[in-house]
């Protein structure tokens, strides 16, 4: 089962494996940009996450290793047509982080993200969440 945030973290510490197939162990995957394409009504978001050595390299400014991209279809706000009654769903960078959580090898990547454990219940904008598969 995928791991699922309720607010979007900063980025996710989970093993990565390089185009290269050099692994990191302790690699910081954050999203970069999510771009809506509202004139789309299926995978009208593309998304791209940097990934980095380590956190302690993306909050030093040093380059990224890799970097992937994926798209998805954003579940907007609806309103009750009778009652007007807005039924609020997540934020898309929230829809962002659960979409990469549910992939196998995007664009390329030779990481399983739908196999990442969740063995922390953190919620820090840092964030420390550790994959066990890369």
């Amino acid at each position: 089962m995928a791991v699922s945030f309720n607010k979007a973290p900063l980025g996710l510490t989970l093993s990565h494996v390089t185009p290269t197939g050099a692994t990191h162990s302790n690699a910081f995957h954050t999203i970069a940009s999510c771009y809506v394409n509202n004139k789309r009504v299926n995978n009208n978001v593309t998304v791209k996450v940097e990934i980095y050595n380590s956190v302690s390299d993306y909050n030093a400014g040093k380059p990224q290793i890799d970097d992937l991209n994926f798209t998805f279809t954003l579940v907007k706000n609806t309103v009750h047509a009778k009652t007007g009654v807005v039924t609020r769903k997540n934020d898309i960078l929230v829809q962002a982080y659960n979409n990469l959580m549910t992939l196998t090898n995007p664009d390329g990547s030779s990481t399983d993200y739908d196999g990442v454990a969740n063995d922390s219940g953190a919620t820090d904008d840092n964030e420390t969440r550790k994959g066990d598969n890369a």
